[in-house]
């Protein structure tokens, strides 16, 4: 039996939950589940470095947790891959 799943790309947080905040999820797939695919684990990408957000006390690898709990808090699932997991379709293990 196929699964089917309803994939959106690029949901911005207050269409999906009750926020003001603006983040973006990559992925929201049957309402409920939202994944990230964290990029730049090598070359110092936004999702590891440390630099400060602009204007704000937080480094943007904080900004990115606070975002997955955010989403946590309100109900979703989340789970994050890597672009090499994502290559080798890892995410069949977990959805």
């Amino acid at each position: 039996m196929k699964c089917k799943y309803e994939v959106i790309e690029e949901v911005v947080f207050n269409k999906i939950m009750p926020t003001k905040r603006l983040y973006r999820a990559d992925y929201l797939i049957n309402g409920n589940i939202i994944v990230e695919i964290n990029g730049g684990q090598y070359t110092g990408g936004r999702h590891t470095r440390a630099g400060k957000v602009k204007g704000k006390p937080y480094t943007q690898y904080e900004n990115d947790l606070n975002k997955l709990n955010l989403a946590q808090f309100h109900g979703f699932k989340v789970f994050q891959f890597t672009y090499e997991q994502l290559q080798r379709k890892d995410y069949k293990d977990y959805l």
